[in-house]
This record gives C-alpha cells, structure tokens and sequence, in this order.
C-alpha cells in the first residue's frame, strides 16, 4: 500500500466495509487456515506483517501469543490497527512501523523473524516480482514467508462467468493489469506460477506450495446471497475444501504462496550443486 500512505488513508472505511464482507471474510478465512497448517498452535514466534493495514492478521497473531511488528505505509491505517491492539489486550506484543515495506528500518530489514507476511500487497508494488529479495530478506532459517496477490487467470473467468460479458473476457485474456476501486490504484496481477519460480529460483526456499482463495466466490454473481447465514457457512466449507485442491487454485481469484526459508546448511548444498 504502496505509492503513498495518504492514499490509504482515505480509504480506511472503505477497507472496513470490504473486510467485513462476505468475500472479504472467506478471503481471511482461508488465509489463516493454510498459514496454521505451518504455524498454527506454535506462540513466541516474531511475524512481521509488511504492508498490514489496520491489523486484522496481526492482532489475530498476536493473541497466539506471537510478538508481532506490524508495518505500513498509512499513518490512518496504523492507528486503528493499535486501537485494535488496545482493545484485544495484545498491545504489549505488537510494534507499529510507518514505513514503506521496501525501504525498512535497518533492525527490520536485516532481522530474524519466523514469518514474514506480505498480502494484498505484492500488485501495489512497481517492482512487482523483483521486490521478493528484499521483503523476503528479514526471514530466519526455517522461517514462513506467504504472499497473497491477485490471480490473473481469474479475471476473464469473472467477465465471462460473473458478469456474462464474452466480449470482456476475450479482451482481458493475457491482461496483466486491474483497477482497484477501493483504493483507487492500478495493480499489477501475477500467476502464482510466475511468483513460485521466482522464491524457487533464490534457492533460499523449499516447501513451497500454492493455496488458491475464492476458487469459487468471485464466480457466483448472486452477491446477496452471500450475506445470508446458512448460505455462507456452506460457501466457506467449499472454500476451505478447495483452497489447496487441483485445479481450483489455478482459476482463484486470489493466490497464497507459502514457502519456508531452508537452513543455511541447505541453501550452500544447492549453491554448491549449481
């Protein structure tokens, strides 16, 4: 959030209403459900949270008894987040930084965290997949970095699928760009194939995998719906099934990469095979 926190800051009620949707909820769903599968139950881990907005994730983080450095671009954004901290008790375990997350403080930008998150993030950046080294960089040995984005395989399908409109989905077919209303900013999509070769290519990471969320939300046109109790609980148990099922991640509307840094050990052996 990323070219300039005043632009953040203006959409901070926007963004509160998009969280508390339908899709803005099973967005943060199933986020959480595939980071547990590598964290969930362990506290006293150090997460930094680049790019973390009001701290929905964090807080969460925190309660589980994590010391959380939280950091962000939005002065307006970083302030609900500490009320937020305030409020859950966890304000102890937290840190704000308002900075940009490619132009970190030195103790953050060289430290030794266990999991390092980068979503909603990676599209608002212009040096794209080039800006992996460097928010990647602050990752102990054995630590989870996972980067959410859009897909974008998923916007033609939306076009054709969602708003019954061929003509557009031809047309956004090999597109690589999207308007996002909320924050009024052009993204840059990725597929997560582009994203895995390029933590893979490092030679820094193993287990590596590919989550999709909203494999199937985004393509259900009766948004309505959506908000109504039973419909919804029956929409996230698809969702949770399909997250890390082929071949729905491929056509999700978003992607979760997550990956864990190898030992130093590990990454020398692949240095020296090269």
């Amino acid at each position: 959030m990323y070219e300039s926190g005043s632009k953040f800051d203006k959409s901070v009620d926007a963004w509160a209403h998009w969280q508390s949707s339908p899709w803005g909820r099973l967005r943060y769903t199933v986020a959480r459900a595939n980071l547990d599968t590598y964290v969930g139950g362990r506290s006293g881990l150090r997460v930094l949270d680049l790019g973390g907005g009001d701290g929905l994730e964090s807080i969460l983080l925190a309660r589980n008894g994590n010391q959380v450095t939280l950091v962000d671009s939005s002065p307006a954004m970083l302030d609900i987040a500490s009320g937020r901290a305030d409020a859950a008790g966890v304000s102890a375990s937290m840190t704000f930084v308002n900075s940009e997350v490619l132009d970190l403080p030195r103790s953050i930008a060289t430290g030794s965290f266990d999991v390092v998150l980068l979503h909603n993030v990676l599209q608002y950046l212009p040096q794209g997949i080039g800006a992996l080294p460097a928010v990647t960089a602050p990752l102990a040995d054995g630590g989870i970095f996972s980067v959410i984005s859009i897909n974008k395989f998923s916007e033609p399908i939306a076009a054709a699928a969602r708003r019954a409109d061929p003509t557009e989905a031809l047309n956004l077919l090999g597109e690589s760009r999207y308007r996002s209303v909320t924050f009024d900013s052009d993204l840059t999509m990725f597929a997560a194939g582009d994203i895995i070769d390029a933590i893979e290519a490092t030679g820094d990471f193993g287990d590596v995998n590919h989550y999709g969320i909203r494999c199937f939300s985004d393509f259900i046109a009766a948004d309505d719906e959506k908000w109504d109790p039973e419909f919804y609980s029956a929409l996230e148990a698809l969702e949770l099934a399909s997250t890390a099922r082929w071949p729905y991640m491929h056509t999700a509307r978003l992607f979760q990469i997550i990956g864990r840094r190898a030992s130093k050990d590990a990454r020398q052996s692949r240095g020296s095979g090269r």
